[in-house]
């Protein structure tokens, strides 16, 4: 035997792992070979490879096999540590019509579209779609503007309150990178879900084969499965279920105020630069336009998440709709400012004609309300198609933006001139008002539940039957007082100012009023179809 020194047991000592050393050096989730432990319960739910060129990953769901247990929404919240009442995947139901006896669980997640609604609209860049074709979303960039969950048809971008970020599935990318298979595939007792790889030529060209908003826009790449007929004679389960969506208060505001301050700055450069006022009453009724203006934009801040990162919204100017409506806005007012100096003579005419600053400002000011319009449109959703839209936020703008500019003129105290634009103006104002409320007229007209048209009527009708009374009833108000305000300035006896500004000013609170209640239900009631639901 050696002989062995004190040293020599020291070292062996400490070469020697503990029971607890040795428990917490092995790998649970892992055999001998380096495996996960799990993987011989869904490694025929995997690729055998990455994707190639010209593929990517997608959920596979063999509806035949889901039974709605929703143990992957259980295993999704568990795996992800999502918030009580916080999930990325959901659970509906197809059911029968007529004779037909069927009932068919769907079960739905991010769809990683090939081209995606999310990413395309982001005005802050905060997703990204990696090599394998998985959509994710950076937390850290994100600045809760919810303007991803408009251009999802299928919402899958989730608000976050307490974090006031957006969240979504990322596909549990870093499972996959690993081996291991997302949670939602680990957890589903019946095998419904798996992943599959799919050539992106593929993707998106073949509807689902059920009710579901169209795959044309973003080309979804989830593949659902079924042996059974579920184009014919079936249904959501959910299809008689009216509930109004999220009305987006702050842009009710914003969206409201901005269109009357540009509409107003219009008018009042277009009355200036034919003399029908002067350019005293065109740089008090400007500065009051540009004060609103300010007024929408500080509202449109309440509508973030994490408004002191507002800045980062111009970073998606190249393809977000959004980020140009708000760089539109932003040259606005400062051209606005200019413009009011100009006709104010601070500036030398031959300097800075106020024909020209008046143009530049109202141009610009235009173009940020044709954003606005195409904020909505690039959605894609049935229900804000770019003819409507366009007529809604026109009609707006002008309506609201000729009884701006008549109650300036009726607080400014009437000049003769002005007198006479006045009257032009409420007769003009009124017809606009009365106009603004057709298409509200064409919105309410049912054309069966499985239609857009149909669902935005039932709610109209239902739980937005009130926001629809509120604005048919202002409206058919702001129009009768500017009718009243039109024969009183249409007198040929001395205009008494009294009755002119509460006509004026009566008609234009009126018209606000109905368009807020317009804009609520132009969120609320936007009844494009939807993914399956399930009854609550």
């Amino acid at each position: 035997m050696i002989p062995t020194t004190l040293i020599d047991d020291f070292l062996a000592a400490q070469s020697t792992l503990t029971a607890v050393d040795r428990f917490a050096s092995a790998d649970p989730t892992t055999d001998s070979s380096g495996v996960p432990a799990q993987a011989r319960w869904y490694r025929d739910l995997m690729p055998a490879s990455p994707p190639g060129p010209g593929q990517q990953y997608a959920f596979r769901v063999d509806l035949d096999a889901c039974s709605g247990c929703k143990a992957c929404v259980t295993a999704c919240h568990s795996l992800n540590g999502l918030d009580e009442g916080e999930s990325w995947r959901t659970v509906g139901a197809l059911v029968g019509t007529g004779d037909n006896a069927l009932v068919q669980s769907v079960t739905t997640g991010c769809h990683h579209c090939a081209d995606p609604g999310c990413l395309s609209g982001c005005p802050v860049d905060a997703y990204v779609k990696d090599d394998n074709g998985i959509v994710r979303h950076l937390d850290d960039q994100c600045i809760g503007c919810s303007y991803c969950t408009l251009t999802c048809p299928y919402e899958v971008p989730r608000f976050d309150d307490a974090r006031g970020i957006v969240r979504k599935c990322d596909m549990c990318h870093d499972r996959l990178a690993v081996g291991e298979a997302p949670a939602c595939v680990q957890a589903c007792p019946t095998e419904a879900i798996s992943i599959v790889t799919v050539d992106l030529d593929d993707v998106g060209t073949d509807d689902w084969g059920f009710a579901a908003p169209p795959p044309e826009a973003t080309r979804p790449a989830t593949v659902f499965a079924s042996s059974r007929d579920l184009a014919t004679d079936v249904a959501p389960v959910d299809r008689h279920t009216v509930t109004p969506r999220h009305a987006h208060p702050p842009l009710v505001v914003m969206l409201v105020l901005t269109q009357l301050s540009i509409g107003a700055f219009v008018v009042l450069e277009v009355l200036r630069a034919s003399g029908a006022i002067s350019g005293t009453s065109a740089g008090l009724g400007s500065v009051a336009a540009l004060a609103t203006t300010v007024v929408a934009l500080l509202a449109s801040l309440a509508h973030l998440g994490r408004p002191q990162y507002a800045f980062r919204a111009v970073i998606g100017l190249r393809h977000s709709w959004l980020s140009r409506e708000i760089v539109a806005f932003g040259m606005f007012a400062p051209l606005g400012v200019l413009h009011a100096a100009t006709i104010d003579g601070r500036w030398p005419a031959s300097v800075l004609p106020a024909g020209l600053t008046g143009a530049a400002a109202s141009g610009v000011g235009l173009l940020a309300v044709a954003a606005s319009v195409m904020v909505y449109v690039r959605t894609g959703r049935e229900g804000w198609g770019a003819t409507e839209v366009t007529t809604r936020f026109a009609l707006t703008t002008a309506a609201l933006g000729t009884l701006a500019v008549l109650g300036v003129l009726a607080v400014g105290a009437w000049t003769d001139a002005a007198a006479g634009a006045g009257h032009r103006l409420a007769a003009l104002g009124a017809g606009l008002v009365l106009a603004s409320l057709v298409p509200d007229l064409w919105a309410g007209r049912s054309g069966g539940e499985a239609t857009t048209r149909g669902r935005t009527a039932a709610l109209r009708r239902g739980p937005l039957h009130g926001v629809v009374q509120v604005r048919v009833g202002f409206g058919l108000l702001a129009a009768l007082l500017a009718a009243s305000a039109a024969v009183v300035l249409d007198d040929a006896a001395p205009i008494d100012a009294g009755p002119s500004v509460v006509l004026a000013l009566g008609a234009l609170v009126a018209a606000v009023v109905t368009e807020l209640a317009g804009r609520w239900c132009f969120f609320a009631a936007e009844g494009s179809p939807r993914m399956p639901g399930a009854l609550s």
